[in-house]
């Protein structure tokens, strides 16, 4: 939900701060938004890294996630199978 709502500023290109002020978020899904604040932003974040190839950042959100590479790496092929299933 979180990576959802995150495309909304690009969409609409409005300020996310004036998207979260019109939505009945929990205060942990307005930080991750707002600030890539507590876990669920950190994981924003991480997903946006990876997105970009910036991998050096992206091992960073993984380091304060506690999350391996190689986890991350078995997600995404599940991921890509999964996708792979429905084309």
């Amino acid at each position: 939900m979180v990576g959802t709502l995150s495309m909304l500023k690009d969409i609409y290109d409005i300020d996310m701060k004036a998207i979260v002020t019109h939505l009945n978020l929990s205060e942990e899904l307005q930080e991750a938004l707002i600030s890539r604040g507590g876990d669920l932003g950190t994981l924003l974040c991480l997903a946006e890294m990876m997105e970009l190839l910036e991998l050096d950042e992206a091992a960073a959100c993984l380091e304060k996630l506690d999350i391996s590479m190689e986890t991350v790496i078995a997600c995404q092929k599940k991921a890509y199978n999964w996708r792979d299933k429905l084309v």
